[in-house]
């Protein structure tokens, strides 16, 4: 006796629908609190403009009390050859940054770098030392040369030999600005880009490809 080809459409047809019937449902996802979640930043300037000018990256990062931490970093300064006492020669940068809280408690900043070289991933004959002068720099001063950082030479001979920190306050609802500068063993091919920025309460500076975690915001 031969089964119609129909019969069997309609069996398997059934079936299928049995299984798919049997199956466990996928568990819903689970949703992360809003106060769990990391701040992630949100890139509003890059470059220059006539309102950032020497600015190179700002990052806004909106936090969980609805304030925000802004974070600017300068393009470079400098560019020119450092000869230490010891008659070793290097080449130095020099960069600015300003970090804003719009908070109305002052934030706490601890920068550290506690190595003396950090080796660039792309050129490991070239390391870098970052060096945090403690002189005060305000917009006044980021026309000049080497945004007004005076008397280079003696800095860069007091800070080399030893790890570099920092620390400041950063008031509610204002700004602070700080040097940076970076020493290279022999100089870097193209431009040097660097900039803090904020992962959670972590602060990360780069070095072009270089990315150091470096200091805190509480």
């Amino acid at each position: 006796m031969r089964t119609s080809p129909l019969v069997i459409l309609t069996v398997l047809s059934v079936l299928f629908s049995c299984v798919q019937d049997q199956k466990t449902p996928s568990a819903p996802a689970t949703k992360i609190p809003d106060t769990l979640k990391a701040p992630k930043p949100t890139i509003i300037e890059t470059g220059l403009e006539p309102k950032g000018k020497y600015i190179d990256t700002r990052y806004v990062y909106n936090l969980a009390n609805a304030s925000q931490v802004i974070i600017e970093n300068s393009l470079p300064k400098g560019g020119l050859d450092y000869t230490d006492n010891n008659g070793k020669t290097y080449v130095y940068t020099v960069f600015y940054s300003k970090i804003t809280s719009t908070s109305d408690q002052p934030i706490q900043l601890t920068i550290d770098f506690p190595l003396e070289n950090y080796t660039l991933p792309l050129s490991l004959s070239n390391a870098v030392k970052i060096i945090l002068p403690h002189e005060e720099i305000n917009t006044d001063k980021v026309e000049l040369f080497n945004y007004g950082l005076p008397d280079i030479n003696t800095l860069l001979n007091d800070n080399i030999p030893d790890p570099t920190s920092l620390q400041l306050t950063i008031p509610s609802k204002g700004s602070r600005l700080f040097y940076v500068i970076t020493l290279f063993n022999h100089g870097v091919e193209g431009t040097v880009r660097t900039g803090f920025s904020l992962i959670e309460n972590t602060l990360y500076y780069r070095v072009n490809t270089l990315k150091i975690a470096s200091g805190k915001l509480h």
